[in-house]
């Protein structure tokens, strides 16, 4: 069951029959009961999602990870293509030395990656 807490304008649910939703104004009114959301559920994250999100998979010092053109600082990394987290570099060093952190979360459906995007770069995150 979705928490419709979590959810904002935008954000991408799978319906009753598997298809993927875009929330908008017409469905936000769908999604609201007494005991929470109807119908919807959420939608697992998955390489393949990254990639329809726009993301592209890079090799990099420490593995493969995802990142986005928008914001290349933005990256999200999975080990097993099952768990991911996503964050985002405070800026780019080539300084080994002074190198820079980053901020991550665990990620593991597409609304939660949708409202973390959004919030760091303000920009959607649209599935092509």
């Amino acid at each position: 069951m979705i928490d419709v807490k979590e959810l904002r304008m935008g954000n991408y649910v799978q319906n009753e029959k598997s298809a993927l939703v875009q929330i908008d104004g017409r469905r936000i009114f769908d999604l609201w009961c007494k005991t929470g959301i109807l119908r919807y559920n959420y939608i697992p994250l998955t390489e393949e999602l990254l990639i329809k999100l726009g993301f592209e998979k890079l090799n990099g010092r420490h593995g493969e990870y995802f990142y986005h053109h928008v914001c290349t600082l933005f990256r999200v990394w999975t080990n097993d293509g099952v768990n991911f987290s996503a964050g985002r570099k405070d800026e780019e060093s080539n300084d080994r030395q002074y190198n820079t952190y980053w901020i991550k979360h665990r990620i593991n459906q597409v609304h939660d990656l949708q409202n973390l995007f959004y919030a760091i770069t303000s920009s959607e995150l649209i599935i092509k």
